[in-house]
């Protein structure tokens, strides 16, 4: 399974998506940390709800914003399993190793670091925004424990959207057609069904459960149980994966 893990991440690393993924990734939240902190406490940001920043749970609000690096790493995680289908790479994978629980396994294993590293970089970004911008005006919160533990809870969303991406992308086979489920689930299915139908909302993949080690919805679980959701919801996805996969040809 590791040889498979690797080969997987070989495979990413030598393509050029990822690093177009990951600076568009970085410049969306450094930009949006940037918004954040030149908003808060002015009228427009009072009428949004944005209070000075003065504490850690403020600063706090802001590294979240890292999380945000969830729909690249959906996009990235999608095209994982769908470049093997569009380029004719499949059959040599499942050549070498026949057994497709193996590499469906690989597959979503490999996404996990990927989103990860994505997660903790955009997180570690807006901090240090935040660093410097209290730096050049003067004075600032102390950046607690619970700041750095925002940080890494930027990486554990990421983490679990790398998961449900590639198995999305085992799953439809189509790149153009995951992409499009992807940020269509996200940008306007997710936010319009939980929208209208709040009692939803704690069973949204994002918006509910991995939003749970955000700020915006912590309220909805306790962290044991939101990280139980998000297993499911993993496990339930890598199920249909292997189910699909296994019923069709290369």
């Amino acid at each position: 399974m590791i040889r498979l893990i690797r080969a997987e991440l070989l495979k990413v690393r030598t393509t050029r998506l990822w690093v177009g993924l990951l600076i568009g990734s970085l410049l969306l939240n450094g930009a949006g940390a940037v918004l954040l902190l030149v908003l808060a406490g002015t009228a427009e940001g009072r009428d949004a709800g944005l209070t000075p920043v003065r504490t850690s749970e403020d600063v706090r609000t802001i590294v979240h914003t890292g999380a945000q690096a969830f729909l690249f790493v959906l996009v990235l995680a999608a095209t994982m399993a769908t470049t093997e289908y569009r380029y004719s790479t499949a059959a040599g994978t499942y050549l070498a190793t026949p057994r497709r629980e193996g590499v469906v396994t690989a597959k979503s294993l490999a996404a996990l670091p990927v989103g990860a590293v994505f997660g903790l970089l955009s997180g570690a970004l807006a901090l240090l925004v935040v660093v410097v911008w209290f730096a050049v005006k003067g004075g600032g919160p102390t950046l607690g424990a619970p700041v750095w533990i925002a940080v890494a809870e930027d990486g554990l969303q990421c983490a679990y959207a790398g998961v449900l991406g590639a198995a999305l992308g085992i799953a439809l086979r189509s790149q153009v057609v995951a992409i499009l489920v992807v940020l269509g689930w996200t940008l306007v299915v997710e936010p319009l069904a939980t929208s209208l139908v709040p009692s939803l909302l704690p069973w949204a993949p994002f918006a509910g459960a991995a939003s749970a080690f955000g700020s915006a919805n912590a309220e909805l679980y306790s962290r044991p149980a939101a990280a139980g959701l998000m297993l499911a919801y993993a496990a339930c996805a890598w199920i249909v994966a292997l189910v699909l996969e296994r019923r069709r040809d290369v």
